[in-house]
């Protein structure tokens, strides 16, 4: 094999020299196959020892990465535990904050809802990681949720609860509150109650509130302090060139009905009488006046003077106006509350189903006007009910020149 040349191979490769190559190629690959495997012993131990120093060499070199990763390891678990340290401060910060406010939404609920039928409202935070859910009584029965309990219109109330409460927990802030629409899910009875709230809750706080409801609009000109409050009434949008106005009178005033006399005589005295039909009942309500029903749906289909006969009747015994220092008798606000009765009777009726001269008009009016003002203190600009005399059995006005005793008839 050795006497081969490769060239020779290449340029002239007989058939001799072929059989040749097949012979001894094979027994050689085999001999040194063989040899192969039986390696000396140096050769043996260098690989061996190569094997060792390598090894070596990826452990020298895994020691850094082998550190990087303890670190690693090391910073996971201090983010972990300081994560649920984090989660606990702030889970004990809102359960605190959850538990004051929930204070206010209970006093707030109390007030509103005076019933004790549903009691124990609450924030709370349920298990895991849920959102704040709201819990109540309902009935005797703890409920985890108040959609399969309350009704439209007492969400919206317990919502308007969660608000007053929230608004009341920022109070530092001294921020404005503003009330867009609140009552329109609430029923009359509720609606009053909204009243307290404002006046007790925030005395000291910038109050907005916008409503398109004309009675509660009016009750609330007759419940709030008209040296704190101040109300105006929007214009409708007509075109570019005026835009949104204040209007110059307010919406169920008598100064609206006076605007349309000039021109609608029979309009101005409907609207009297309708001012009429809507504080009336209020008044009726306020008082106590002892009629088969005071509220609901009865009631309001009651004429204004209906309520006003009842009114006069019980006010002989229970209406009184301080003279010097000695409450009397109001005669005076009797007597111009009698004046109106007729009137209410008379013209009003023949306005609204036939038509009326602007002189007759304009004394409906005026009768009106001066009979609900007969209700009105004209020291302290404030209804005789506005507020609790020291008597449980009397309400006065605020600087109690008016007063009325309750069941006296």
């Amino acid at each position: 094999m050795e006497n081969i040349s490769p060239d020779d191979l290449r340029d002239k490769a007989d058939e001799a020299k072929l059989k040749e190559v097949e012979a001894n190629c094979q027994p050689l690959i085999d001999a040194a196959k063989a040899e192969s495997a039986q390696a000396p012993k140096e050769v043996t131990e260098l690989n061996s020892a190569k094997e060792r120093a390598e090894t070596a060499k990826q452990i020298y070199s895994a020691a850094a990465l082998i550190a990087e990763v303890e670190n690693a390891e090391a910073i996971i678990a201090y983010v972990q535990a300081l994560e649920v340290s984090v989660r606990n401060e702030i889970r004990e910060r809102s359960q605190k904050a959850i538990d004051e406010i929930s204070e206010d939404i209970k006093a707030i609920w109390n007030v509103l809802h005076p019933a004790k039928a549903i009691t124990d409202v609450k924030l709370y935070l349920p298990e895991g990681d849920k959102a704040i859910d709201i819990g109540l009584t309902f009935y005797g029965t703890a409920q985890a949720s108040p959609r399969l309990t309350l009704s439209e219109g007492y969400r919206h109330c317990l919502g308007l609860c969660i608000f007053f409460a929230l608004a009341k927990s920022e109070a530092k802030a001294d921020r404005p509150i503003i009330l867009d629409d609140v009552v329109i899910s609430l029923d009359k009875e509720h609606r009053g109650m909204v009243f307290n709230v404002l006046k007790d809750l925030f005395p000291d706080r910038q109050i907005i509130v916008f409503t398109h409801d004309r009675e509660w609009f009016t009750d609330l000109r007759q419940q709030l302090d008209g040296s704190l409050w101040s109300f105006k009434a929007l214009l409708p949008f007509e075109k570019p060139e005026l835009g949104i106005r204040w209007a110059t009178t307010l919406p169920g005033s008598f100064e609206e009905a006076e605007a349309k006399l000039p021109a609608d005589p029979r309009g101005a005295a409907n609207f009297a009488r309708t001012i009429m039909d809507t504080t009336m009942p209020m008044a009726a309500e306020k008082l106590q006046v002892r009629m088969p029903y005071l509220r609901g749906e009865h009631n309001d289909r009651r004429g204004g003077h209906v309520l006003l006969t009842q009114i006069i009747a019980d006010g002989k015994k229970c209406f009184q106006k301080k003279v010097k220092e000695k409450h009397e008798p109001f005669e005076d606000g009797l007597k111009a509350l009698e004046a109106v009765g007729s009137l209410l009777v008379t013209w009003a009726n023949r306005a609204s189903h036939d038509d009326i001269e602007l002189a007759e008009a304009k004394q409906l009016i005026d009768a009106c006007k001066k009979a609900r003002a007969q209700l009105t203190c004209t020291s302290c600009n404030k209804d005789v009910w506005f507020s609790d005399a020291s008597s449980p059995e009397w309400v006065q006005c605020t600087c109690g020149e008016l007063r009325w005793r309750y069941g006296k008839s």
